[in-house]
């Protein structure tokens, strides 16, 4: 069998999808995702909490438990420092970050 006739398989990962969630009743702001596997829920929960916190915005792992795959949500709790614009451009940084870390570790 030469190179051309090798079959290659790759890990991929699902395109990172999260969600700003706007404020209602008794909750703030928040980001939401997804997510099938844990080592990838823990890619996830940590980008986004290192990211809240160096924005000061004091991010609270709401809805999920821990790096357990299913549906987690951050809220928000510095409402001062927050609005849909600022958290539109933090998506955009947290999803290159955490698409880069899920393609390192492959």
């Amino acid at each position: 069998m030469n190179i051309f006739e090798r079959e290659y398989k790759f890990e991929t990962h699902p395109k990172v999808e999260l969600k700003i969630v706007e404020p209602e009743s008794d909750k703030s702001w928040m980001i939401t995702f997804d997510v099938k596997k844990e080592d990838e829920v823990a890619v996830y929960n940590y980008v986004i909490s290192e990211i809240l916190k160096r924005e000061d915005l004091c991010g609270f792992h709401q809805i999920g438990i821990q790096n357990d795959p299913g549906f987690h949500g951050w809220e928000i709790w510095n409402k001062s420092k927050v609005n849909k614009e600022i958290l539109n451009n933090l998506k955009d940084e947290i999803t290159g970050l955490i698409e880069k870390e899920l393609a390192n570790n492959r």
